[in-house]
């Protein structure tokens, strides 16, 4: 995103006017208007945030995911939820960590049986 000087009219509503000449970036609005799904997660994998499109993605609600470990917010079959556990305790080392396409069922909000990939 470039940022420049503008009149207030003509100023994304993502930024906020700062002191003197700077503008300041509403960075929580930034985040949650993403249109790509984001999760936050803390050292223990437990979610800490999410944006609007990962609710949207995951049909589930903000209540229901912070604080949570991921994988009992989302529980999966180790063999599905092995390659993503270990993607991320390697990046927790600092060391680069790359997951390929990844397919996860997710079961749908409300039903037992019912999953879908994402």
């Amino acid at each position: 995103m470039l940022v420049r000087e503008a009149s207030s009219e003509r100023v994304p509503p993502l930024l906020r006017g700062g002191e003197g000449t700077s503008t300041a970036i509403d960075y929580r609005r930034l985040f949650d208007e993403l249109p790509t799904p984001y999760m936050v997660l803390d050292t223990e994998l437990r979610f800490r945030d999410v944006n609007k499109a990962y609710l949207k993605t995951t049909g589930r609600n903000r209540e229901d995911l912070i604080g949570r470990y991921i994988f009992d917010a989302f529980p999966g079959s180790e063999e599905e939820t092995a390659p993503l556990e270990a993607a991320l305790k390697q990046a927790l080392t600092g060391e680069m960590s790359l997951v390929e396409r990844l397919f996860f069922p997710i079961a749908l909000s409300g039903e037992q049986d019912g999953r879908r990939e994402l």
